[in-house]
């Protein structure tokens, strides 16, 4: 039995949706980060701390990928595992939001991307 186009498309949009929101969300804090309001509030960050900024995301969404699976997922099952995985994304985003300084945003960009990286890699499977 061959595979169709319909079938095709049924295994590759979940993961194609998740590349493309992982890209958003760095392409939307890489814009955010050259606003002249952001460099002002948060005393201009030197382009190191800009790149920590933006890659602290990733590093969360990296170990949320590989945590949550292995701690949620086999224990609450695939539902409970995105509800919890979703508490720790807007979590994370309320921090983000609150941040009053550098140390604070970092912190809540790692914490979001812990939920997210929970949500892509359980959400693709």
């Amino acid at each position: 039995m061959g595979v169709t186009l319909r079938s095709g498309l049924y295994y590759a949009l979940p993961p194609s949706i998740a590349g493309f929101a992982y890209g958003w969300e760095i392409a939307s804090m890489s814009g955010i980060l050259t606003m002249p309001q952001f460099l002002s509030y948060f005393h201009t960050p030197s382009a190191y701390r800009q790149g920590v900024m933006a890659a602290a995301l990733q590093a969360g969404e990296f170990g949320g990928s590989l945590l949550i699976g292995f701690f949620l997922a086999d224990r609450f099952g695939r539902r409970y595992t995105l509800l919890i995985c979703v508490a720790i994304y807007l979590i994370g985003q309320a921090v983000v939001v609150a941040a009053q300084n550098q140390a604070m945003f970092i912190a809540g960009r790692l914490v979001n991307g812990l939920g997210a990286g929970g949500l892509f890699q359980s959400i693709s499977l």
